[in-house]
């Protein structure tokens, strides 16, 4: 049974999967650009800061994901479908409840894979980089090696 979940996942079939967005539901953002992670390793504001182009931040909901699923998601469904040809590096796992209080628009589009969700409805740009800020204060970064 986990083989064939982790199968569905990968080929995007959604039939283990709940739509439901749920309260603490782990989320991750990818991260393609060596100026968003710190000497450290930590993850800046910056990985955060919504698109210009659409005012919204893409994000995978990865609950009951094993992390190689997140990987291949963030590689088949992220990666090759970027113009710029940037590789990911990165990634950066958080928690929905980050988001409570903030007045942003989950959408759960799920496209071009259906944990796709954008952070939509973002507020001007100093309270945008603050939220940017404390979620990337909250997140949990992993190197791709």
């Amino acid at each position: 049974m986990n083989f064939l979940k982790f199968c569905c996942d990968i080929l995007g079939l959604k039939i283990f999967f709940n739509a439901n967005i749920e309260p603490n539901e782990p989320l991750s953002r990818f991260i393609f650009s060596s100026d968003h992670l710190s000497q450290d390793g930590t993850v800046k504001g910056a990985a955060f800061n919504p698109s210009n182009k659409g005012n919204d931040l893409s994000v995978y909901r990865i609950k009951e994901c094993k992390d190689r699923s997140i990987w291949i998601i963030g590689k088949w469904y992220v990666e090759k479908k970027r113009k710029d040809n940037k590789k990911l590096i990165a990634r950066s796992d958080f928690n929905i409840q980050e988001l409570k209080n903030k007045k942003l628009r989950l959408n759960p589009n799920g496209k071009p894979h259906f944990r796709h969700l954008n952070i939509e409805n973002w507020p001007d740009k100093p309270a945008s980089k603050l939220i940017a800020t404390q979620l990337a204060a909250q997140a949990k970064t992993f190197r791709k090696i």
